[in-house]
């Protein structure tokens, strides 16, 4: 079987819209009960905090409304020890198409601490995979 690979890039630049909040993920941060994408203000995850990202592959005509994103306009920091916890929330799981990417995080400011997360007990640098759902995924 050949693993269909999606990217997470963290951070990309976005524009910043005036007066956002900022978060901090002392424990979970989850941008929704579906797929969601709020704009926040800097983001910090302190180590032990659960970052809960969800994808609907259910959702394939779609892929920019498929998965969570979490704009933060200003800085993004991403203490050791932190958790990407991943879950597909589609009733029916599909696998996405080989390639398909998505974006984590994006930040305004291009200032990330160069943090990562722990997903299933693994530290996720640039070019590890893992297994979630359907599919094998590919972190950038």
């Amino acid at each position: 079987m050949n693993p269909h690979y999606a990217s997470f890039n963290v951070p990309i630049a976005t524009l910043t819209p005036p007066g956002t909040p900022t978060a901090t993920a002392s424990y979970i941060l989850a941008p929704g009960a579906s797929v969601e994408s709020p704009a926040v203000g800097a983001t910090t995850f302190f180590g032990s905090s659960t970052f809960a990202y969800e994808v609907d592959s259910s959702i394939l005509i779609s892929l920019g409304s498929a998965a969570d994103l979490l704009v933060a306009n200003g800085n993004l920091s991403i203490s050791s020890g932190s958790i990407l916890e991943f879950s597909d929330i589609a009733l029916t799981k599909v696998a996405f198409p080989e390639g398909t990417k998505f974006a984590l995080i994006s930040s305004s400011s291009n200032s990330w601490n160069d943090g990562l997360f722990t997903y299933d007990g693994n530290v996720l640098a640039n070019g590890e995979t893992f297994a979630a759902g359907l599919n094998q995924w590919l972190f950038t």
